[in-house]
């Protein structure tokens, strides 16, 4: 599920013609230090040639009050192309825009559910070493997220970062042009050139190489899920497996815990069933009884899913403070449905089981024992 809703990005970008560049571990180790006004120069090539997307994620900054006195505060910066594809959902106030003058007009800034607790729409919030180390003059709220609002690896869309406690900034070419290594550096990790020519990615690639001394590939939407789907293919097999080898001997273990019941239990039921007890009454039985015993385990996931929620907000995990409902994510409440759904028919297929083992014991033997 969590990959399912991590891929979005990914399915909208495939229906344009675009390109994501991703650069080998071994190759970032090895990037020449650049200065900024490299750097900057890049961009002013792309501005000029090409239209692209950059972003910045995970910046942390200290200062910015908020109501769980978070030491730390998610800062994350898109330009225009790439926050169109995010698709961020607006709870209260308008959208981000990136039509300003850095040093001139205020900047905007979507906070997440948890910093409007503080801050409210139009709300001017100091915001201490922005677009790494740039301190502009004013940074006003415009909009608040949706509650919840998440982001994921475009490489593993398994993973999840949580925006409660996150502020989104706007990237422009002014920005882009003047800001330091921190934003310039990092945006090109993610780079988006919009394109179907690969003539256009092949020139893109030779500038990085030139620029920062490593090379740097490019991909297509389809070729990332490709990928994604080939990795998440081999987790799932390794949880079918191991789901098929518990099924099979959960399902020995249910057919002989019910022989053995059936022969313990058959004087207590033969007695029972001469003085009016009836199979429908033993279902009822049976069933009340399994279900009660099985729906333990959901009580428990419950418990531990609160747990987790509960220590992200004591250890002050930013990227995983959650609301939900009571603290529980929506696609946990499915998770945890299927599990009590599972739980019922399992103990239908305990209590057909037993209640088959008992009709093939003749009520005299019962009797006589």
């Amino acid at each position: 599920m969590h990959a399912e809703r991590g891929s979005e990005v990914l399915n909208r970008l495939s229906n344009n013609d675009v390109y994501i560049s991703n650069m080998k571990v071994k190759d970032f180790h090895n990037m020449a230090p650049i200065s900024e006004e490299s750097a900057q120069d890049f961009y002013k090539y792309l501005i000029e040639n090409y239209k692209f997307g950059v972003k910045h994620e995970g910046s942390s900054v200290l200062g910015i009050k908020n109501d769980h006195n978070l030491h730390n505060v998610h800062v994350m910066y898109y330009d225009e192309n790439y926050y169109n594809t995010y698709q961020f959902k607006i709870q209260k106030g308008d959208d981000l825009y990136f039509d300003f003058k850095p040093n001139v007009d205020p900047i905007p800034i979507l906070i997440g559910e948890g910093l409007s607790k503080t801050y409210n729409i139009g709300d001017i919030i100091e915001i201490p070493e922005t677009y790494g180390g740039n301190d502009f003059n004013e940074y006003v709220v415009t909009g608040i997220l949706e509650r919840d609002s998440r982001i994921s690896n475009m490489y593993l869309p398994i993973t999840r970062q949580y925006l409660n406690y996150s502020i989104i900034m706007p990237l422009n070419e002014d920005i882009l042009t003047s800001a330091n290594r921190e934003i310039t550096m990092n945006g090109i990790h993610d780079l988006l050139i919009f394109t179907d020519s690969e003539e256009d990615i092949k020139a893109v690639q030779e500038k990085m190489k030139n620029r920062f001394g490593v090379p740097f590939n490019f991909y297509t939407p389809e070729e990332n899920i490709d990928e994604v789907n080939q990795y998440l293919k081999i987790g799932f097999t390794i949880q079918l497996v191991i789901f098929a080898i518990l099924f099979i001997l959960l399902t020995v273990l249910i057919y002989w815990n019910a022989s053995i019941a059936s022969r313990l239990l058959k004087k207590i039921f033969a007695v029972n069933f001469i003085v009016g007890l009836s199979y429908k009454e033993l279902r009822i039985i049976l069933n009340t009884f399994f279900i009660v015993l099985l729906s333990l385990n959901t009580i428990a996931l419950i418990v531990a899913l609160k747990l987790v929620s509960y220590e992200s907000y004591v250890m002050k995990i930013d990227s995983s403070m959650v609301f939900g409902y009571f603290g529980i994510l929506p696609e946990s409440w499915l998770i945890i449905g299927g599990i009590f759904i599972s739980n019922i028919l399992i103990s239908f297929v305990l209590t057909e089981i037993m209640v088959y083992k008992f009709k093939k014991i003749p009520f005299t033997l019962g009797v006589f024992e």
